[in-house]
């Protein structure tokens, strides 16, 4: 179980760090690639909380 959820918090963040790689290797960043990299960030992180809700209440449930 512990080894399980290793691995998906290893892969929750790969995704989250992901979009930002490109963002640090350029030499000049505009707003907008900044905004847009933020902003799926937190789509991510904000469907990543859901998925976690979704299990919370079927746990309730059963």
């Amino acid at each position: 179980m512990k080894n399980r959820f290793v691995t998906i918090a290893c892969l929750t963040l790969l995704a989250i760090l992901g979009p930002l790689s490109g963002v640090a290797s350029a030499q000049e960043a505009d707003l907008a690639a900044i905004v847009q990299a933020v902003d799926q960030i937190w789509l991510v992180i904000a469907a990543a909380l859901v998925m976690f809700m979704q299990a919370g209440f079927a746990m309730v449930e059963a």
